[in-house]
């Protein structure tokens, strides 16, 4: 995201731009139910001046899934002000604690140059001294309080700086919490698409990609239920599928909610026919199991279809991505409830 002075524009700059977004809202509202509060108004206008594409392509992902709601708007627009917090008022935050332990260290230089100075005039005073007793007494009266008042500002200092050290982890702790945030879906409590788009980073930079596949699932006829049975029960569908997901994957296995009723798996390690076994597994389970309708007798079934794909050294990760939506594509078009690979394709 740019920094805050990207979202300032002339008058009748900014004037058009308010238009189009209440004008993109307004479209929206015909098929989904929002009114143009500042929420939506911010996460549309996102969308029109697109800073953030991780967030741009929630929010699209969103609609086109006819998952953008106010609940699920509130979500992305937590993590929008998580991100403007993170990048903005660290910065300030640091300054002032750097400001705090720049003070105290300077207090103390002034105050060590001052002693040293006095003890350097008091021990050219007692060179000249030849009596024993008046040595003593010039160093008690004149020497001791010195060292005594130099002991206090060094232990003042550390105090200090143990202070500034707690500050500095508490800040760390707050601006860890926060990224975390931001990249965690609320509902689920996986990994969101931005979380996903940063392994993805991290995968590549470490060159963590060779012997790599890649599933992509979706929940079957997902609208229909939000229709039937409503948001709530859409809800619980998708958090009972993340705890499948959760309990169903091991080591350094991945999964992420990367759009409203997607879900993507990332296997290292793992062959092709392998990564098959895993979502094929995944979706048995998923089919032999019923959500019971809270307060109801009522259950409902759930299915997933998947697509697998497998990662070709010198490929953009965009490429293994796009394959697997395609064999996903290919399990829809062929009656859902199946897994499909790029062999399929």
């Amino acid at each position: 995201m740019n920094q805050p002075n990207s979202y300032r524009y002339a008058e009748e700059d900014a004037e058009s731009i308010a238009n189009d977004v209440l004008a993109k809202i307004k479209k929206l509202s015909k098929t989904i139910h929002i009114q143009p509060d500042p929420i939506h108004f911010a996460l549309i206008y996102e969308t029109l001046l697109a800073y953030d594409p991780d967030l741009v392509d929630d929010i699209n992902q969103l609609i086109d899934s006819n998952a953008y709601n106010d609940k699920t708007a509130q979500i992305l627009f937590t993590g929008l002000l998580s991100k403007i917090i993170q990048q903005h008022l660290p910065s300030d935050e640091f300054s002032s604690i750097l400001s705090e332990l720049q003070e105290s260290i300077e207090t103390w230089l002034i105050s060590s140059k001052t002693n040293a100075a006095s003890l350097s005039t008091e021990i050219e005073v007692l060179k000249d001294s030849s009596n024993l007793n008046d040595t003593l007494e010039h160093l008690k009266a004149r020497c001791l309080p010195t060292l005594l008042d130099s002991q206090d500002k060094t232990v003042q200092l550390q105090q200090d700086v143990e202070d500034i050290i707690v500050e500095v982890n508490n800040l760390k702790k707050e601006l860890d919490e926060a990224t975390t945030l931001a990249k965690t879906d609320e509902l689920t409590n996986l990994p969101n698409r931005r979380g996903f788009n940063n392994y993805i980073q991290h995968l590549t930079e470490t060159e963590q990609l060779d012997d790599l596949s890649l599933v992509v699932f979706d929940i079957d006829l997902f609208k229909n239920i939000n229709d039937q049975h409503g948001h709530l029960v859409g809800d619980s569908a998708l958090r009972y599928l993340a705890r499948t997901f959760q309990r169903e994957i091991k080591g350094q296995d991945y999964i992420a909610r990367t759009g409203g009723e997607e879900f993507t798996l990332i296997l290292p390690n793992t062959a092709l026919h392998n990564a098959y076994q895993v979502a094929d597994n995944i979706r048995q389970k998923v089919y032999a199991s019923k959500l019971s309708l809270k307060n109801t007798q009522q259950t409902i079934k759930l299915s997933i279809s998947a697509g697998v794909s497998y990662f070709r050294p010198g490929e953009e990760m965009n490429d293994l991505i796009d394959r697997a939506d395609k064999a996903l594509y290919l399990a829809k078009a062929n009656g859902r409830n199946r897994i499909h690979t790029e062999r399929d394709l």
